[in-house]
């Protein structure tokens, strides 16, 4: 799903609908998807541009058990940049090469913490904090995310200490979260779960023979990497993904 921009306290519920809409009506092979636009009038790494990726990131996190993606935006052959997208491409651009960025993907270190596997079914999606209205949560085994469109500054407490991802804060129970803002908050390394490994056949490399055990066992319980209930196209994804 394309959203593009308008990412305020009226549209952000449309975009949560259509992503619990497709979490409930998509037939299997399931591929929910989230793209998120950035604002191409500063640098991706911006902080205002990494607080919209968060926002939409923590959004997919807690809605749905799809993907997510941030990318440039920049459209158009011919477009002109803010700043430099990489080293050296103002260079392409004097020369005259024909390119664009509206579909670019932009890699952030947010999305490497290792939140885990949902803890629950679908009852779990969209599920408001303390029934604060415009504050989510959802339970990961490795700890939480959390998504705030309230319209203030939040305050969440936890059951344990946990650390935030982004704001730095480590070992809280007590953490405080903007407005338009999301967050993963971890777990104490002794809580966290080692997810199950991609080399199912633990012979130490990810290859073909992983593939193929995972494409046999399609419809069935086991190897399920995603923890979603069954062998499908996803964990074919998963395996093919870490080649």
């Amino acid at each position: 799903m394309e959203t593009i921009d308008g990412y305020d306290h009226q549209r952000l519920p449309e975009i949560e609908g259509t992503l619990l809409w497709g979490e409930q009506n998509l037939q299997e092979p399931q591929v929910n998807y989230l793209e998120g636009w950035s604002l191409t009038n500063e640098s991706f790494d911006s902080p205002k541009n990494q607080q919209r990726m968060r926002l939409l990131a923590t959004m997919s996190l807690t809605f749905s058990n799809g993907y997510f993606s941030y990318v440039l935006g920049i459209s158009g052959d011919n477009h002109q940049h803010a700043y430099e997208v990489w080293q050296g491409h103002s260079e392409e651009h004097a020369q005259g090469v024909v390119h664009a960025h509206l579909k670019d993907p932009i890699w952030y270190s947010f999305y490497d913490a290792p939140l885990g596997r949902p803890v629950g079914g679908d009852e779990t999606k969209g599920v408001l904090y303390e029934n604060r209205e415009g504050l989510f949560i959802r339970e990961f085994t490795n700890g939480w995310a959390v998504y705030n469109r309230s319209g203030k500054e939040q305050q969440i407490e936890f059951s344990e200490t946990v650390s935030g991802v982004a704001s730095g804060v480590e070992d809280q129970r007590s953490h405080t979260l903007p407005d338009l803002d999301g967050e993963i908050y971890l777990k104490s390394k002794s809580g966290l779960e080692t997810a199950p490994t991609v080399d199912v056949n633990g012979d130490g490399v990810v290859n073909i023979q992983d593939l193929v055990i995972v494409a046999n066992a399609l419809g069935a319980a086991e190897p399920d990497l995603n923890d979603d209930g069954v062998v499908n196209i996803q964990d074919l994804v998963i395996v093919a993904n870490a080649f």
